[in-house]
């Protein structure tokens, strides 16, 4: 009987045991089948394409997603947002920049006679301006570009914005070109009264400064003489387009002015056997010619 009884116990217990482990591997089997098909699901699920790029711009900071404006300026401030618009752009024109706290955005308007900025929010779902929620980037653009909004102020004051600010427009016309640039320079008199000054300790500026071109060159050059031709010593001052010679350096009256705007045939000259002459036509018809024996 006791023989009997551990047979059966080990048949009906190995095929409990063998059907255990068959279960088990099913049920794995299945799991593996439900966990393949998952991300087949996922793609089947038709998302909205505007929720889609609203993720997407949200998901990728590496890139603004404001990029894809032309009239978004990444790295431009509020005061030079207002330059900008204030000198160069008629009223209607508008831009977006970065808000100051570098989180939200700021759309910069022309107004009449002055610039304003309006704060551009951006949240989960989208980005809010004024009354109106947008779901992506598109959105935005479509709403400015082709709807071209009309926005006001508790002031009651409005604006059509008609014109977006490029941020890959020509400047060229914002920079202005010099035409006097000058420096103050001290008179031997008024270097003396600075030296005072210093020793003395005090503020005072000295009064014997005299305004000086930047542009501007001096020393001395010899010239043919008018009526004698012989090479003469004189001391040439060239300020802007004018090139002044006196006798000496202390003179303080020229013996003559030359206007270089109307100089003619300017041009280097070899005939009177000096290095690095120039000769200058005047007006008159009289030429001048300059050597320089220190070169260029």
């Amino acid at each position: 009987a006791r023989s009997l009884s551990k047979f059966l116990f080990r048949c009906f217990g190995g095929t409990f045991l063998l059907t255990t482990v068959y279960k088990r591997e099913e049920q794995m089997a299945s799991k593996d089948v439900m966990l393949q098909s998952i991300p087949n699901r996922i793609n089947s699920l038709e998302i909205p394409s505007a929720s889609r790029e609203s993720a997407d711009e949200m998901t990728n900071p590496s890139v603004d997603p404001m990029m894809e404006l032309e009239w978004f300026h990444p790295h431009l401030t509020r005061h030079a947002a207002d330059c900008m618009l204030i000198d160069n752009a008629p009223e209607g024109s508008y831009l977006l920049r970065p808000a100051e706290d570098n989180e939200q955005y700021a759309l910069s308007v022309k107004m009449s006679a002055s610039v304003q900025h309006v704060r551009v929010q951006r949240a989960k779902d989208g980005y809010k301006f004024g009354q109106t929620m947008f779901n992506s980037v598109r959105e935005v653009k479509k709403h400015f570009e082709v709807e071209k909004p009309v926005i006001g102020g508790e002031s009651g004051v409005t604006v059509h914005l008609r014109f977006p600010y490029s941020r890959h427009c020509d400047e060229e016309h914002m920079y202005l070109d010099i035409v006097t640039h000058t420096v103050q320079r001290l008179t031997d008199r008024g270097a003396a009264q600075y030296a005072s000054i210093r020793r003395n300790g005090t503020t005072e500026e000295p009064a014997q400064c005299v305004s000086f071109p930047v542009a501007s060159r001096e020393g001395y050059l010899t010239k043919i003489g008018k009526l004698r031709k012989s090479w003469k010593v004189r001391w040439f001052v060239l300020r802007n387009e004018y090139l002044t010679y006196y006798k000496t350096r202390q003179a303080t009256a020229p013996v003559r002015k030359l206007n270089l705007k109307e100089a003619t045939n300017i041009k280097v000259d070899h005939t009177k056997g000096k290095q690095n002459c120039i000769r200058l036509g005047r007006a008159t018809g009289r030429l001048l010619y300059v050597p320089c024996d220190d070169g260029w």
